[in-house]
């Protein structure tokens, strides 16, 4: 649950909570094999509703995460906030193992629920 997650960071890191939320990160996946190439703009990995600061949306991804484009001296908070959230992320409690077999379909709200694979 990554709003769980980021809640968690709140608590913990209030700074870094913020540095997420305020400082924009693109994103680029390659595969020279497909010649694939896909990019987006940048984002905050944490959005927050403007009034109530609540988590709207969350925006991680470790494999895709493109170079920061940030000042030099935001720079290692920045990863270290990244570092921390991922920390969060990856808590047992937080986590719903699913084994799917063969033709199961699982649907989910991308924004929120952060997936991936521990094998097949």
């Amino acid at each position: 649950d990554g709003f769980a997650a980021a809640e968690r960071l709140r608590a913990a890191a209030p700074e870094a909570f913020e540095l997420l939320a305020r400082q924009p990160r693109a994103y680029r996946y390659t595969d020279a094999l497909q010649g694939t190439d896909l990019r987006t703009d940048s984002f905050s990995v944490l959005e927050l509703e403007e009034k109530s600061g609540a988590v709207l949306r969350v925006r991680f991804n470790n494999r895709s995460a493109a170079p920061l484009r940030a000042d030099y001296d935001a720079t290692l908070a920045y990863y270290e906030a990244w570092a921390a959230f991922q920390g969060f992320l990856q808590d047992p409690e937080l986590l719903l193992p699913i084994k799917l077999a063969p033709g199961d379909l699982v649907l989910f709200q991308n924004h929120r629920v952060l997936h991936g694979r521990s094998g097949y």
